[in-house]
């Protein structure tokens, strides 16, 4: 699980990566669309803790926080 961050002209934005910037995408992953997991109202991107592995083991997954949430601004 990665952390990422991106600047927007309404404050920062935080995501979880399954991959790291300076890793080789796994083929069978990158085959497929990323997976993009949202979390509930009032909850963050770090719900998805114990399901990452398995998720994340068959394919790219992104969970976003969104704006006001989590990680976010």
């Amino acid at each position: 699980m990665h952390d990422r961050f991106t600047e927007t002209r309404h404050g920062r934005l935080h995501w979880l990566d399954s991959q790291a910037a300076d890793d080789t995408p796994n083929t069978q992953a990158s085959s497929l669309s990323p997976l993009i997991l949202l979390h509930s109202a009032g909850g963050s991107a770090h719900e998805w803790q114990l399901v990452w592995a398995a998720l994340s083991g068959q394919r790219r997954v992104l969970a976003l926080d969104l704006p006001g949430h989590g990680d976010s601004d």
